[in-house]
């Protein structure tokens, strides 16, 4: 009875978190979209800014394609592993005549069932950690370029300043005699 009590509380849970998956990646997505306008506007509208947001809208909505490949491999990996169990029945069913043969089916069917929170998790995690040192790895690129030009635009500035002080110096006439 352990592992057919155990599918009658995990078989709707799973159930209840794949119907409630789809509202909470557009909750998610509603709630990105929403507030990122403000975070861009408090980072000073910098571009790293809108790369994060970018990568964050591309993480959740990539969750549906993770969401599918786990299905994928739900219906798939029992029928590989297990084809004579093909109905419900017959999984457990074979409770009584086998008890391994349940505990496996059981195993198979937790397993899939999480990657339906793991997969995502792990996706959002891996993109996390890619974005933050990608980011700062843009942001020092940046930081890079600002520097050089404003050496750029100092020199531009004091080669205009000894200009216009030579030429001062001379009466007004410029620099032909």
């Amino acid at each position: 009875m352990g592992a057919t009590g155990f599918m009658a509380i995990f078989k709707p849970t799973m159930y209840a978190i794949r119907a409630g998956a789809p509202m909470f990646q557009a909750l998610t997505l509603l709630a990105i979209i929403t507030l990122l306008p403000f975070a861009i506007a408090f980072s000073n509208y910098s571009w790293t800014m809108v790369g994060v947001g970018t990568l964050a809208i591309f993480t959740v909505k990539f969750w549906s394609y993770l969401w599918f490949i786990a299905k994928w491999m739900e219906d798939r990996l029992g029928r590989a592993m297990y084809p004579d169990a093909t109905s419900l029945l017959a999984v457990y069913g074979a409770n009584l005549i086998d008890g391994d043969f349940a505990l496996k089916a059981t195993l198979i069917e937790i397993v899939t069932g999480m990657m339906f929170i793991a997969l995502p998790l792990a996706f959002s995690m891996i993109l996390a950690w890619a974005g933050f040192h990608g980011m700062g790895a843009v942001a020092a690129v940046g930081q890079s370029f600002r520097q050089k030009t404003e050496e750029g635009g100092g020199m531009g500035g004091r080669m205009a300043v000894q200009q216009g002080t030579m030429r001062l110096g001379r009466g007004g006439r410029g620099g032909r005699g």
